[in-house]
């Protein structure tokens, strides 16, 4: 990992060697500092989920999925490659509103 310098006087940037620890702890730090609302509501009849996002970067949307996929995982006692194995077999596959579109065009 390297770490981003000043520039100097000629206005090159120099980097410094950080290590995977010093990395984690930035990033766990940065965390820290983020806020994420992830609001998700489908109720039952209806074919629309009802989403709200809401974070101070995108790096924080990313961490709060992750947790939610984390969590999700040791849920179900799976692993969290098995969990995204799974979703990105439901992102390939239609949704219920695209569906509902196909059998009205018909």
């Amino acid at each position: 990992m390297e770490q981003k310098q000043r520039p100097d006087e000629t206005g090159k940037t120099e980097r410094k060697p950080i290590s995977v620890e010093e990395a984690n702890s930035r990033a766990y730090q940065i965390g820290l500092q983020s806020d994420c609302i992830i609001k998700l509501e489908k109720r039952a009849g209806e074919n629309r989920y009802q989403r709200h996002f809401k974070a101070s970067s995108a790096s924080a949307l990313l961490n709060g999925m992750a947790v939610l996929i984390r969590d999700y995982a040791e849920t179900l006692n799976l692993s969290v490659v098995e969990v995204l194995s799974v979703l990105a077999v439901v992102l390939t596959m239609p949704t219920i509103q695209e569906k509902n579109r196909e059998s009205e065009d018909q």
